[in-house]
């Protein structure tokens, strides 16, 4: 993975939640325990912030993914 891609400030963490009797992969903030947002880069972090919460939250089913944005490189 390169640099630019691992310091893009729009990694957020997922986590796994049932709803209504389904799995749903619901997106983590990794600046603190509360939803990320897909239109709302204030709830994003880089990729080291978003791994790193995922310990700190104590999101056990958890990964991390990106969020696509119009101007970014993606």
């Amino acid at each position: 993975m390169t640099a630019r891609l691992r310091d893009l400030r729009q990694w957020v963490c997922w986590e796994w939640e049932q709803r209504d009797g389904k799995a749903t992969k619901v997106p983590r903030s990794p600046h603190e325990p509360r939803h990320a947002k897909s239109g709302d880069p204030t709830t994003w972090g880089t990729l080291t912030e978003a791994r790193q919460s995922t310990l700190v939250l104590g999101l056990t089913s958890s990964t991390v993914g990106i969020q696509r944005k119009e101007s970014s490189m993606l």
